[in-house]
């Protein structure tokens, strides 16, 4: 049995295809957790029958991780955590995942987002280095990550972690705990999903800011774990973020210019490692602005939100009961 648990602050048509490729399934149970008081809330709820429920936590919202933790509750199955704006790209997803459960005790998949407008396209670049970096600390074996939209764990591993804990990244922290317990970790690129990408730059920065406090709050938390393994940390830092090398550079003013290409050449190389699905929305242009105007300011962002986090780093939550 592999049981589905989907949160869902409101409806989006991906939960809804997502729910019709797996309705009527004996060996899938979905889960669907409701929190909140969105206008679009009941057309979630009109999805239950057959092998679908839904579990409504009320019209206060409680936050993503009680949804997950109380929807596991009811799970029989191994577990599936899914973002309700994300969706399947191709149709042997069950497949793949039967596969990794024989394989892995917790994994996840190469998520992507379609990309319609300039920001969106920005963000299906972070979601490949993201997706790069995550790949490479699995090959490499140390601490992993992991990507909150779609996390796959069998339960009896869920039950010994004790769930996911309150904080900004759970995903992280939940990749973080799990490496250390010496659980099998695994990332498997065929198992395609893609999901939603910020419509705006006011919902892309608070997305990004909340990226950016949460992995500093795991830093922060695992300070001895980053510097144990800095032949992964800071490879990764510039991937994600190529300006990187521009503004640490900038006191040797000649060579700023010089510096700032190495930006096109990371974004390039990256277009060359993806092949054929980063042609299908990104052209070079993009790939310039990527380098020279975007990754600058999601840079900055994360400055910021290191500066002045969403929590206080010294906080430590207790795991959920």
């Amino acid at each position: 049995m592999i049981s589905f648990v989907i949160p869902a602050a409101e409806y989006y048509p991906a939960l809804r295809r997502t729910v019709e490729r797996l309705r009527g399934r004996r060996d899938v149970e979905v889960i669907i957790v409701t929190d909140g008081d969105h206008p679009s809330i009941p057309k979630v709820l009109e999805l239950a029958g057959e092998n679908i429920r839904v579990l409504d936590l009320g019209r206060k919202k409680q936050g993503k991780v009680k949804a997950v933790n109380e929807g596991a509750k009811l799970a029989r199955g191994d577990l599936v955590f899914m973002d309700a704006d994300t969706e399947f790209a191709y149709p042997n997803f069950l497949d793949l995942i039967r596969e990794g459960f024989q394989k892995y005790d917790v994994f996840t998949g190469k998520i992507i987002c379609r990309a319609e407008n300039w920001i969106q396209k920005m963000a299906y670049m972070d979601l490949l280095a993201i997706g790069a970096v995550i790949k490479r600390s699995m090959e490499l074996g140390i601490v992993p990550g992991l990507h909150g939209a779609f996390i796959c764990v069998r339960k009896e591993v869920y039950e010994e972690l004790g769930g996911f804990r309150p904080v900004i990244t759970e995903d992280i922290d939940f990749g973080i705990r799990a490496w250390e317990k010496k659980f099998r970790l695994g990332y498997i690129e065929d198992l395609v999903l893609y999901t939603r990408a910020p419509q705006s730059f006011g919902e892309w920065w608070k997305q990004r800011r909340r990226w950016a406090s949460g992995g500093a709050q795991m830093v922060k938390r695992n300070w001895r774990l980053v510097l144990k393994n800095l032949k992964l940390v800071v490879p990764s830092l510039i991937k994600i973020y190529p300006s990187i090398v521009t503004v640490f550079s900038l006191w040797l003013l000649p060579l700023a210019p010089l510096t700032a290409l190495t930006g096109i050449f990371g974004s390039l190389a990256l277009a060359w490692n993806n092949g054929k699905i980063l042609e299908e929305y990104v052209r070079i242009r993009d790939l310039v602005v990527y380098s020279l105007v975007y990754n600058p300011l999601w840079f900055a962002t994360a400055v910021i939100s290191v500066i002045r986090p969403r929590a206080p780093f010294w906080v430590v939550p207790e795991a959920p009961q």
